[in-house]
């Protein structure tokens, strides 16, 4: 249920953006990627230089079109592989932990995926993509921008001003992709409304994804817990708490689970609350891509 919604606003999103059933590619070629199209001197773009980290760029809807589901069929690969390697890892009794971060890569890969056909992505440019994208702006503004070496950026599309235009709101991230990430996902997650049977179940997600919520840990959080501050949770403390993580994710009942009203988000359960975002998102993910190519 919650899975569905997510992927009818994520949908509703792309249509607000222009698209229709005849913008997707009859093949796809990593040259028409979003990252190439945006340095690209065949694209009409226009940039804008807001300030030293962010910008504004315009370019034809088809283009951005087309870029954004050519990086989501390739990106299908990426998503794909990593469900294949959580579900051999589960099923093969490896250690929690292993499994806690391997879920995490997963939920942030299909997170990225989602939230890029919503227009929200995370996009990384080296010091000569930056440079090519600068070389379209105004005469004279481009100093006003700061390149310091490769970096992420933040993009947010709408429609732009002209018929068939998309705008860009393209923001320097500095170090925190992951956190941007969460961010996307949370914005889609946040308008939601479902029926009294699954608000529990719904609130709960939009507290886990929630920057702003200090009782739920962000799934970044939990990896950099597990993956780096925690090496101890390798060992039987992690097996401990990881009971729950994993039998959600053997049965497959995180939605049951997710539920249940006032579960507290003590240790068992704030990594357990991963296995229910790994089933939102995958739910999610397979229903949009089975949209866009059906």
């Amino acid at each position: 249920m919650i899975s569905s919604e997510i992927s009818k606003e994520v949908l509703g999103r792309l249509t607000s953006l222009g698209f229709q059933r005849s913008d997707k590619p009859s093949s796809y070629s990593m040259a028409n990627s979003f990252k190439k199209a945006l340095v690209s001197s065949i694209v009409d773009i226009d940039v804008q230089v807001i300030n030293s980290s962010r910008l504004e760029v315009t370019m034809p809807m088809s283009d951005y079109l087309n870029a954004i589901l050519t990086d989501f069929h390739f990106g299908k690969v990426r998503v794909e592989n990593q469900i294949k390697h959580l579900t051999e890892q589960v099923n093969g009794d490896l250690q929690a932990a292993w499994c806690v971060v391997t879920t995490y890569y997963a939920c942030y890969f299909m997170c990225n995926e989602i939230s890029r056909i919503a227009g929200k992505f995370i996009t990384n440019l080296t010091e000569e993509d930056q440079t090519r994208l600068l070389s379209a702006a105004q005469a004279g503004t481009s100093s006003m921008f700061n390149i310091d070496g490769p970096s992420s950026f933040a993009v947010m599309a709408s429609q732009g001003n002209n018929f068939n235009e998309i705008k860009l709101d393209i923001i320097k991230t500095g170090a925190r992709p992951h956190q941007v990430a969460w961010t996307n996902v949370s914005s889609l997650i946040n308008p939601i409304k479902v029926s009294d049977k699954h608000n529990t179940a719904c609130q709960l997600l939009k507290d886990i994804v929630s920057s702003s919520n200090d009782r739920w840990a962000l799934p970044s959080a939990i990896r950099n817990e597990w993956n780096y501050s925690a090496p101890s949770l390798y060992g039987d403390s992690g097996t401990d708490i990881g009971k729950n993580f994993l039998s959600l994710m053997k049965q497959g009942s995180s939605v049951k689970w997710a539920s249940k009203i006032g579960i507290q988000p003590h240790e068992n359960n704030r990594v357990a609350a991963l296995a229910y975002v790994y089933d939102c998102l995958s739910g999610a993910y397979q229903l949009i891509d089975g949209r866009l190519n059906s």
